[in-house]
Parts: C-alpha cells; structure tokens; sequence
C-alpha cells in the first residue's frame, strides 16, 4: 500500500473575504514532482492550498509524511497545522522549508527549531534534492522518525533527540551523514540541481490539473530560478545562492500551451515567478508567445512579474510587446550612491531610466518607478532629496514601500540590525489570519520604523508623505495639478501641504491627524504567536491597507473633498503663480472624473475647461493651464464600464459610503486602483440637446458573473 505524503503551500482563504489573486502551489508542485520521479509507487501524493481542504484531509485520513512552506504570509499557519497534525497523528513525519528562515545565524534557526518542535526536519534554499532525501530516508527507516533521526540526514536541520542539540547538516559528503543524493546531478556546495529539468514539469504530469481546474486560483510559471543580484533587503539572491539557472526554452512554451489550453481562472492572470523577467534575451521569445495566446485563446489578459531589475532596452521590448497586459517597473529602490552600497545593489544610468521611461510613454505602455524608504543609511533628508530627483525625470508614476526585515535577507541578521541600528515595529498582514477548525493564525510583517539616521517621528513624516504621493502621483488622481506647478513639482506640494495641513479646514485636518494615528497603531512591538477565533475575527474587522481607506475617505467622506479642493486651490497659489481660473479649471477637470458611485453608466458634465485636449496633452512637455480654458460652457461625456453596485447593494447599510468603496478595491475589483475610483472621458458632447437624462444605472456586471478578485498591490499600504 501506498504512503501518504501531504504537501502544503497554503493560503488564507475565506470565503467573502479574498484579498488577492491566489497563484498556484507551484512551489510544492516542483516537491512532489520530483519525489514522484526519485521514488516512483511509494507515494499517494497530495497538494494543498486551500486550508479547509487541509483540515478535512488530517482530520479523516493518516498521512506519513507531511512537508510545509514557509513564507512571510503564511509561516503562522502552516505551523499552527503542524501541532494540529502532530496532535492528531504523533507518528507523522512533518518537514518545513521555504525563504523565510535565518539559516545563516545559528543563534536564529536554533530559537527556532527549539520552539517550533511540532517540525521534524527544517530544509534550507532549494528543496527538490533535499526533501527527497528525507523522504528515501523515511521509506528506507519504514517512516520511524527515531531511526530517521539517528541516520544523521544530509540536508536537514533538526533538534537531535538523544542529545538536543542543534544538528545542521550540508550536502557535501562526510562521514556518518545519511544520503541517497550520489546519483543525482548536484551542486552540493550550493545545494541545487545543476539541470531545473531534472525537476519534472508539476503541469506537464499533471500535478497541478486540479488547481487549473479551480477557477479561484491563478496560475503561475518559472522561466528560469535564481537572482544574480545580492540585495541585502531581499531574500531572493541567498535562497538561489545569487545565480540564475533556466528551464529549457521548449519546456517553458509547452507548460505556457498547456496552461492556456486547460485553465479556467477567472481572473485571467498568470504569474511569472522569475526574480528578473527580461534578463535574458529569449525572454522576448516568451513574451512573443504569451501575446499569441492572449490574441488566440484570451488568456492570459494580465501578466505579473518582476522585470529585471536594472531596466534596459530588452524590458521595453517586452513590455511593447505585452502592452496592455502589465506595466514596466523601473526599479531605483534608492537614489543615495552610500545606501546603494550598504543595500548591495547599483542602478542603472540616469540616461538610460530616462530613455526607457520616454520610449514606454511613446509606446502607451504605463510606467512606475520603485522606491524604498528607510533603508539602512538613508536619512529623512537624502530620501527627499532621492524622491525629488526621480520626480525630476520622467517618471510616469511612483510606488513607495516601506523597508521590511524579512528572515532570510541579510537586512534581517542581527548584525545588520545591530550595525545600522534597525528597529523594526510589526504590523498584520491584510487578509492574512483565518480560522480553521481548531486551527487559529495570524500573520505579521516586520517593518523598519526607525534606523541610526532616521528617527521614528521622521518615519511617520515619510508614512504621511507616502500617502499624499499615492493620491497624487501613485495613482494619479490628483497628478494633472502639476501644470499649475510651474518649475516646482508635485513633491513641492506634498511638502507645503505637510507643513502646512494644520491650518486646512476642518474636514481635511482631522483626516490627516487620524491618518496620523492610524499609521501608528497599526504598529505592535512584538506580535504574539497564539490566537483566538475572537482575536482572528476582530482583525478582519480593522482595516490595515491605510492609503486605499484614507484616499477613499477623501474622496467620498462627507465634506473631505471639497474641503480638500479648498486648500489645495490655497497652497497652489502659495507656492506657484497659476491664476485662479487656471486651478478652479484643473480642480473641476479633477473632480469631474471621481466616479460618485451612484449606479451611473454615463455622465455629461459641463465645464469652462477643454478636458479633452488637456487629457491628450504631450507627455513630459510644460504646458500652462490657461491654454485649456475655455469661454463657453461645454459638455463632456464620461462613462463607467464598471459600477460596482452589485457588491455595494450587497454590504452592510450603516457602512459609510468610503468604507465600502475600500472594500471594493481590496476585494471586488479587477480594474487597477486608479480606474475603479474614477470615470472614463470620452468625447465632448457637441448636440447639447443630447443629455444624461434616461441614461440607465447599472451594476455593469451580468446577472451571472462572480466576484473578480484583482491583483494585489503592496504599494497600497
């Protein structure tokens, strides 16, 4: 008789409440793949993402084997089932790996195996090899955790029974370790396979048709494995010991085929899971051929992934070729040449940013620039003065994030800490804590609040500075202002309005002092590691993600936005020259695309302003404001193609009209951040007999269509 084995990568699912588009287990899809082919008949192999499914599965049949991941967003959980399973089958044999873990600290993974002691062995990097291993092990030992134990395992970390202590054992060959790894083609020193193919295709064999065949999941895909950058924030170089290794081409294209031929995800996303899409020439290959299978088969309409990281010429071939089906990231991280060295990392020329940000705007594609804020060595001031710079060149849009210290990342050690005096303050993860069964988990994220060169108060000024930038330049709702600017940016309004916000009225003031505070509490110092279903409940109740809330309380909270316009049309003419008939003319412009959420398809409003010539204005070009006025009333349409209001009609009715705008964007939407929040501008309407009157609300989804979950996006927070 077969051998269960169980392997879970799981997610926190609840129903009514997803938060984001769930990729596949391909992780553990490369596992078990591989165990099937090194130890083929053994094993009754099982994957799993969804916890219910998970309970159910530990709770009716006895597994002998069960291997979990270990991620930020899902470490908690996966533990709390390990004690769950250890509880209800004391012989099963239970396995933990994945990124987020601190193997290069002893004093960490010992703190960690000691107190997590519901896991057996603990795998470090790349796990095909080394779970097969273990898994020979436990067959050759006839699943005796004791003997398997004593046989001294090569590559695992386990807590010796007999004597307690810590054993962490390589892959390099020695004297009384246990292996069954001769026959394959390893690099021991690095601990990875020298060819990915000999990891069999989870979709090719089928692993994964289950998860193809639930429309709740998304698909996701590797190319090749391995960064060959060492940031010392990230965790991606250590884990693939910083190089880059590739699935063969014509492997890539069958599992693209296949996956377009048999998914059915109705959110018509695909992951890439390369750390540097865009790295390697044949890249544009594969972009060629997910182009084609958009046009032919509709899938997939959305690309994720993480071009490489030092932009060039081949990312905007890409990105060309993709166009609408994902922007072009270009990632800076940092504009300090210390904080760069200190974080390991270099950027790419200010000529070559600025010609790849120019030839994505020539060619319509939608452009952001990544930054990160306190980074070891970098101040309030030298942050500014980066942000300021990039917001000087021609840059489309800016994502901000907050630095994190992820287990892992060299960022992460003590030592690193220790030496730039990084002191991290913990926050939930948004939609990360569930209640399954007995099983209770949340989930945290460590953030750096305060470093040797930036305090916590000039944290929080950066955290409110990250707000008003979303509004004005993240999702650019508010951007068109900057033709009112003259030779100051936008980064010169966000500072007058920072600094002068205590004199805005009343509405606009009390929304920034309770952003203020908000930004504060969602921090705790330490997270605690048990909890209640009451605890779990209670977080998906406060809301986390405070720049989607915030915006949306500005725009649709009683009296905010107009209070807002007010002040804005005062600091404008603070700082700048602009005349009044010039801002009241971009505000209306501004104001007339904020959809009300009212059910409205379409809606004609008139201004004194030119809104179509001044939505296609040249790009990166000075204009002045005056050249869009206009004399005469005129009449522009707008449209929504999405209302929203199935979902709104479904909420609670005391709810605000801001609180369930920010549920939709968190959980209802599929649009991006900026087109769920506002109209479309059509055309001028020149028959001014033609009205909006009669003109049918809708909920613009049919009466069959489900929810649509939207990608994710961290830079939300």
């Amino acid at each position: 008789m077969k051998r269960k084995l169980f392997l879970a990568d799981l997610s926190y699912i609840n129903v009514g409440r997803e938060w984001t588009i769930i990729p596949f287990p391909l992780n553990i899809g490369y596992i078990a793949a591989f165990t099937q082919k090194m130890l083929p008949d053994v094993f009754d192999i099982r994957l799993f993402k969804d916890p219910n499914k998970f309970l159910d599965a530990i709770t009716n049949e006895k597994p002998d084997l069960v291997a979990l991941s270990n991620y930020i967003w899902n470490k908690n959980l996966q533990l709390e089932f390990a004690k769950y399973i250890k509880m209800l089958h004391p012989d099963c044999i239970t396995v933990m790996g994945g990124p987020n873990y601190n193997f290069s600290e002893a004093t960490w993974i010992e703190q960690f195996a000691r107190k997590n002691r519901q896991i057996d062995f603990h795998i470090e990097g790349e796990g095909e090899s080394k779970f097969y291993n273990v898994a020979a092990c436990c067959v050759v030992n006839d699943f005796d955790l004791s003997a398997v134990m004593a046989a001294n395992l090569a590559g695992a970390t386990f807590i010796d029974p007999c004597t307690d202590r810590l054993i962490v054992n390589g892959l390099m060959p020695a004297e009384g370790l246990w292996s069954r790894l001769e026959d394959l083609n390893l690099d021991r020193k690095n601990g990875r396979l020298r060819d990915l193919d000999d990891v069999p295709s989870p979709y090719l064999t089928g692993l994964l048709d289950e998860f193809l065949a639930d429309p709740n999941f998304c698909p996701i895909i590797e190319t090749n494995r391995g960064c060959p950058y060492a940031c010392t924030f990230c965790d991606w170089g250590a884990m693939s010991k910083s190089s880059s290794a590739m699935f063969s081409t014509e492997r890539v294209v069958e599992e693209l085929r296949y996956i377009a031929e048999h998914n059915v995800c109705k959110t018509s996303y695909l992951y890439i899971g390369d750390a540097n899409f865009g790295l390697f020439k044949r890249d544009i290959e594969f972009a060629r051929l997910l182009r084609e299978l958009k046009d032919s088969r509709g899938f997939p309409q959305n690309v994720y992934m993480y071009f490489a990281k030092n932009s060039s010429e081949k990312v905007v071939r890409i990105a060309e070729i993709l166009k609408d089906m994902t922007p072009i990231s270009l990632s800076r991280q940092t504009q300090n040449e210390e904080v760069l060295k200190i974080i390991k990392r270099s950027n790419i020329s200010t000529d070559t940013f600025n010609s790849v940000a120019a030839l994505a705007k020539s060619l319509g594609i939608d452009s952001y620039v990544e930054l990160i804020y306190t980074l070891p060595g970098e101040s309030k001031k030298s942050f500014y003065a980066g942000v300021r710079e990039v917001m000087k060149q021609n840059t489309d849009s800016l994502h901000m994030f907050p630095a994190m210290l992820l287990d892992g990342s060299e960022m992460g050690t003590q030592a690193s800490r220790t030496r730039y005096g990084l002191k991290g303050e913990w926050r939930w993860i948004d939609g990360c804590a569930g209640s399954y069964g007995p099983v209770n988990a949340i989930e945290f994220e460590e953030i750096i609040a305060s470093t040797k060169v930036m305090s916590r108060e000039d944290y929080m000024e950066v955290r409110l500075f990250h707000f008003l930038q979303a509004l004005f330049l993240d999702t650019k709702i508010y951007k068109d202002v900057e033709v009112l600017l003259g030779d100051l940016l936008i980064f010169d309004l966000i500072m007058d309005i920072i600094a002068n916000y205590h004199s805005a009225p009343g509405p606009l003031r009390e929304l920034i002092d309770d952003f203020i505070y908000q930004a504060n509490a969602e921090f705790v110092p330490e997270p605690s590691s048990h909890f209640t279903k009451a605890e779990v409940e209670r977080r998906f109740n406060t809301s986390v993600k405070l720049n989607p809330l915030f915006i949306a309380k500005l725009l649709y909270d009683t009296g905010v936005r107009k209070a807002f316009h007010v002040f804005l049309k005062e600091r404008v003419s603070a700082i700048g020259n602009a005349t009044e008939r010039e801002i009241d003319g971009v505000i209306e412009f501004i104001d007339a695309s904020v959809y009300p959420f009212d059910g409205s398809l379409i809606r004609d409003i008139t201004m004194h302003f030119d809104a179509v010539a001044f939505a296609n204005r040249p790009p990166f070009q000075r204009v002045k404001a005056s050249g869009y006025l206009s004399e005469r009333p005129r009449i522009f349409r707008y449209r929504k193609p999405i209302t929203y209001m199935q979902f709104i009609g479904e909420m609670d009715k005391s709810l605000p009209l801001s609180k369930k705008v920010y549920e939709v964007l968190l959980h209802h939407t599929h649009e991006t951040f900026r087109y769920t929040l506002l109209n479309r501008l059509e055309d001028e309407i020149t028959d001014f007999a033609v009205t909006q009157a009669g003109v049918p609300a809708g909920h613009g989804y049919g009466d069959s269509e489900k929810r649509i979950i939207r990608l994710e996006d961290g830079w939300l927070y």
